[in-house]
């Protein structure tokens, strides 16, 4: 998950002389997918936190 939006970010700043037009895009087009990927999962886990947290206060 977070690995792979992390590997995309250092990608694209270690890239200096893309190889050609396509390949900038293509590490775009990961990071994307790996930042909402990584937004779901973050919205997962305070939603589970929550559920946990009200149910703690109501049990």
């Amino acid at each position: 998950m977070t690995g792979s939006f992390v590997a995309a970010h250092r990608e694209l700043a270690e890239r200096r002389e893309p190889s050609g037009p396509a390949e900038p895009d293509a590490i775009q087009e990961r990071l994307a997918d790996s930042r909402a990927d990584v937004h779901a999962r973050l919205s997962d886990f305070s939603a589970a936190c929550r559920d946990v947290l009200l149910r703690d206060n109501n049990g």
